[in-house]
């Protein structure tokens, strides 16, 4: 099985839902007191670990449609004009 950006992306945000989900429900079925604060912060940074896959995405789909000019091998722009 093989993971890709999107999908690493998409289990981070779960993951880090899923933890706050247990963390509150030990705190109010145990009596444990775990801070809600450092919880969340908790799973903020595992949320934002993959957050440059998801800016990538996003550069990719605004600006990846652009055709890109490209150099020949001998080094000549054949389309500035120029010969």
């Amino acid at each position: 099985m093989e993971l890709k950006g999107k999908t690493l992306s998409l289990l981070s945000k779960v993951l880090a839902l899923v933890f706050v989900i247990v963390c509150f429900v030990v705190s109010v079925v145990a009596r444990i007191p775990i801070p809600i604060d450092d919880t969340i912060k908790v799973a903020v940074f595992v949320a934002l670990v993959f957050s440059p896959v998801d800016v990538s995405m996003w550069i990719q789909n605004f600006f990846g449609s652009r055709p890109r000019k490209t150099i020949p091998d001998d080094g000549k722009d054949h389309d500035a004009g120029g010969v």
